[in-house]
């Protein structure tokens, strides 16, 4: 479906619309919600990044848009720096009445998202090495 025509003529949204030349970078802002359209062939770089002071609010936001995204980003999170999910629970819990993700459900996660990710490396070496005794 094609969103820009949809919201370039609507009034309620203030667009600002620009054409990015070869060489030229383009910074959009944490929660700008943005359209590109590529006019020839082009390569994105994308970094999408989370300051530990926006992580509560950005936790928030994924788990009700994404909550499959937002399981994988938490396990992952909780793999490299569990102390940011420890005290991310501990905010959510102190202002909400109930419900959320524990910390073991979340540290179970991000073994089993390694456990995961061990076996999918495992069987693409495995791949490559029956390809290369092949061409042998």
């Amino acid at each position: 479906q094609d969103v820009y025509p949809r919201i370039v003529n609507d009034s309620r949204i203030e667009n600002v619309e620009l054409m990015q030349k070869p060489g030229e970078i383009v910074f959009v802002p944490a929660g700008w919600y943005h359209v590109v359209l590529n006019l020839d062939m082009s390569i994105a770089v994308t970094q999408n990044f989370v300051l530990p002071s926006m992580l509560e609010s950005t936790s928030r936001v994924l788990a009700s848009e994404n909550p499959v995204l937002s399981r994988v980003f938490l396990a992952q999170l909780y793999k490299k720096r569990p102390s940011l999910v420890k005290r991310l629970y501990s905010d959510l819990k102190a202002h909400s009445t109930g419900g959320g993700t524990t910390l073991k459900r979340m540290e179970r996660m991000a073994l089993e998202e390694e456990k995961s990710l061990r076996a999918e490396n495992d069987k693409n070496q495995s791949t490559l090495m029956s390809q290369d005794q092949q061409a042998l």
